[in-house]
């Protein structure tokens, strides 16, 4: 917006005693992510599916990270890297994925907490590569937090970052597709 002349210009904005906040609302019968609302918990799923502004999210669990906690002996996480792939569906070009994702956990009490190491600024990744059509992650600390029972929970829930604000939506392959690269020393 602009003035073509400079005047001294003021707006009255008026807002009501109530505060209001959105609320969205989604029907996923008629698509492809209702066959996978509706399956069995136990069900490993090849897709998942992540939408901004109260849709849908996944989570991925390290359902065999069990030996490597009760081993009797120490690790040094030097670098874990995990790498998840994108879904270039028929709808690929008309909703590209999201710049990046985060992750989250819950603990005993279901309280969330972002994995530490977001917190890292850069060295997390979590952006959208378009040559590997991937998304990295570097999970270094929370893993090492994990085989130190620091964290009980070793489910990742996935996040779209400004996801209140922005409707983006990214369907990822899952299953064998999810790579974890682990270095490490033992002592």
């Amino acid at each position: 917006y602009e003035y073509d002349t400079f005047n001294d210009t003021t707006f009255n904005y008026t807002f009501s005693n109530g505060r209001r906040f959105p609320k969205y609302s989604a029907d996923y019968s008629s698509s492809i992510v209702n066959d996978y609302l509706t399956n069995h918990d136990n069900e490993n799923d090849d897709l998942l599916f992540i939408q901004g502004l109260q849709g849908v999210t996944s989570k991925i669990a390290f359902t065999n990270i069990e030996p490597w906690i009760q081993q009797d002996s120490s690790y040094s996480i030097l670098r874990a890297e995990l790498i998840v792939p994108v879904l270039k569906d028929d709808n690929f070009e008309k909703y590209p994925p999201p710049s990046n994702l985060l992750f989250y956990y819950s603990d005993a009490d279901s309280t969330l907490f972002q994995v530490e190491d977001y917190s890292s600024g850069t060295m997390f990744g979590g952006a959208y590569n378009e040559e590997e059509n991937n998304y990295h992650f570097n999970i270094s600390k929370h893993l090492l937090r994990i085989l130190h029972e620091d964290i009980a929970d070793s489910c990742l829930n996935f996040s779209i970052a400004n996801m209140t604000s922005f409707p983006h939506r990214v369907i990822l392959k899952s299953s064998e597709n999810i790579k974890l690269n682990v270095t490490y020393t033992k002592h």
